[in-house]
């Protein structure tokens, strides 16, 4: 991810790969949102990135906010643009798509 001595690689926790499968399951029966919280540096960032590699090998639309920034990857195609951009576009509508969101930190964690 971005560091040649290390290639395109990224950790993937045995966890990760139970907690998809309880996800997948929570889908399959119709549920519609999934929430994950944690402590900060927990790793829910790399799980987001985890589901978003995931969707896209299976060819599924993802919107991706990703701190402020909004990605939306379709096809072959992505676009960055804005929540407000996004939501015009009715992107947040598409009944096929998932909504990935690793927003920014509301305030400082506790030190």
């Amino acid at each position: 991810m971005g560091d040649a001595a290390r290639g395109n690689r990224i950790y993937i926790r045995s966890c990760y790969r139970e907690l998809k499968v309880c996800i997948d399951a929570l889908v399959a029966g119709g549920t519609r949102r999934v929430v994950i919280t944690g402590t900060p540096g927990i790793g829910k960032s790399c799980y987001a990135f985890h589901w978003l590699w995931h969707l896209r090998q299976a060819g599924v639309g993802v919107v991706y906010q990703l701190g402020s920034d909004f990605y939306r990857f379709c096809g072959k195609e992505v676009q960055k643009g804005s929540r407000d951009a996004f939501f015009a576009a009715n992107y947040f509508a598409e009944s096929d798509a998932w909504f990935l969101c690793d927003p920014p930190a509301l305030k400082e964690p506790y030190r």
